[in-house]
């Protein structure tokens, strides 16, 4: 079996939990503990996603980040279904800096989601 490539130490993935990202939508938050730039945000729905296509807008202090919306289609969604956003822009944190995911739409009821962000110190 080979190994698996290690992730860099300059990256670091942090976390956040909503129990409703459908009717009765709960924003998540999560509170960067490095200065850096966000590369890549995720989420990951633990049921499918049956009314409406599920929109989450990614925050920065109350800043919209720049590319870091996520969409998650109703067709072909199951439970583990994933969205990732790339930023293009107003995507620099600092340490104490808070990032928060806003469901825009409902997306069925009990859909609770994980989300994900990778920010490369610097």
């Amino acid at each position: 079996m080979p190994l698996t490539s290690t992730h860099p130490l300059s990256e670091v993935y942090l976390s956040a939990f909503s129990p409703s990202v459908g009717s009765g939508a709960i924003n998540t938050f999560v509170i960067s503990p490095v200065r850096g730039r966000i590369k890549r945000l995720s989420l990951a729905v633990n049921k499918a996603v049956a009314t409406s296509t599920l929109l989450v807008s990614s925050f920065i202090n109350g800043t919209a980040i720049t590319g870091g919306g996520m969409t998650l289609a109703v067709s072909g969604s199951t439970s583990g279904s994933t969205a990732f956003a790339i930023p293009t822009g107003a995507n620099w944190v600092n340490e104490g800096d808070v990032i928060g995911f806003v469901p825009q739409t409902a997306a069925g009821t009990s859909v609770a989601a994980t989300f994900g962000v990778v920010i490369k110190r610097g």
